[in-house]
């Protein structure tokens, strides 16, 4: 996978790290979104918290699987409208030159 500045991203990335991916697509017009708000929601929320802070944070990933439209350009714009930067994105496509545009 390649996150969206074009470097492979792979487990040894998040080596030490709790996180929780999440495996969608940018067209999916409910669950996606909606999973993902809940996702950032409880981030946020832990993130807050003196034990969050302390003890438990995660790191929210989402893995765009719709290889025929999920680009850098529609998954930026699909994070940065709805979620924020604390969201991580991937591709899973990292041979496909198309990705990049």
């Amino acid at each position: 996978m390649i996150d969206l500045n074009g470097r492979p991203f792979g487990s040894e990335t998040l080596k030490g790290n709790y996180y929780l991916l999440f495996f969608g697509s940018s067209l999916c017009p409910d669950t996606c979104p909606l999973t993902l708000m809940k996702i950032m929601k409880v981030y946020r929320e832990i993130e807050r918290s003196a034990a969050g802070k302390q003890y438990c944070r995660f790191i929210p990933v989402f893995v765009a699987t719709n290889s025929k439209y999920d680009t850098v350009k529609t998954i930026t714009k699909f994070r940065d409208t709805m979620f924020g930067k604390d969201l991580i994105c991937l591709l899973d496509d990292p041979k496909n030159p198309a990705k990049m545009q």
